[in-house]
């Protein structure tokens, strides 16, 4: 399972998500950000996302997101 955070210096999210995606296709890929989910999602509507996490985290949000991911369930 990742949690890819969308903002690095480097690349992009949408890059990284796609990387990962090649080299092991049936990963779980948690999204985080700090920007509204509405706002990040739209490049990602059609790939297989397992949720996404909105920064400041919370530890409950965390836990269950990571329960869900890990059960196969997305948010």
């Amino acid at each position: 399972m990742v949690v890819l955070d969308l903002t690095m210096p480097d690349t992009s999210g949408e890059e990284t998500f796609e990387v990962l995606h090649e080299i092991r296709p049936n990963i779980p890929i948690l999204l985080s950000s700090g920007y509204s989910e509405l706002e990040v999602m739209e490049p990602f509507k059609e790939k297989s996302v397992a949720g996404f996490m909105p920064k400041p985290y919370e530890m409950t949000t965390v836990r269950e997101m990571l329960r869900n991911a890990s059960e196969g369930h997305s948010s």
